[in-house]
């Protein structure tokens, strides 16, 4: 049976879920990872419309979160301009040589995406290991 969130606990009584999260303007699309003993998430500020990433870590997959990096990130140049969405930490990150970040670029375009499919292509970032 699903649980949900009622501000304090988990209830079985869907009329009582409440938002867990109401951060960003457009959207938060979190997906938390357990990497060596703590949970990371890597996030696009507002998906498609932001240019901000965003490192969030915490002892539990529910919070508090702490943002411990913030950084524009800036997709390939070439012949259109692209947008940038989706970030993924990579099950294979660890402190020693940090987290593994790939990220989705297309055109930003719709019309032009379909046009020429080669401009979408997932890039690969790394990241100081989040302290």
């Amino acid at each position: 049976e699903p649980e949900y969130w009622d501000g304090k606990g988990w209830s079985a009584k869907r009329k009582e879920a409440t938002q867990i999260s109401q951060r960003f303007f457009a959207e938060n699309l979190m997906q938390p990872v357990y990497l060596h003993d703590r949970w990371i998430s890597v996030v696009k500020v507002d998906g498609f419309s932001g240019e901000e990433v965003v490192i969030d870590v915490a002892d539990n997959p529910w919070g508090p979160w702490t943002t411990v990096d913030r950084f524009v990130y800036e997709p390939r140049s070439g012949i259109t301009a692209k947008n940038s969405y989706q970030p993924i930490i990579l099950p294979w990150s660890n402190p020693d040589d940090g987290l593994i970040i790939v990220i989705s670029e297309n055109a930003h375009d719709w019309p032009v995406a379909l046009e020429n499919p080669e401009l979408y292509r997932p890039s690969v970032i790394t990241r100081p290991w989040p302290d």
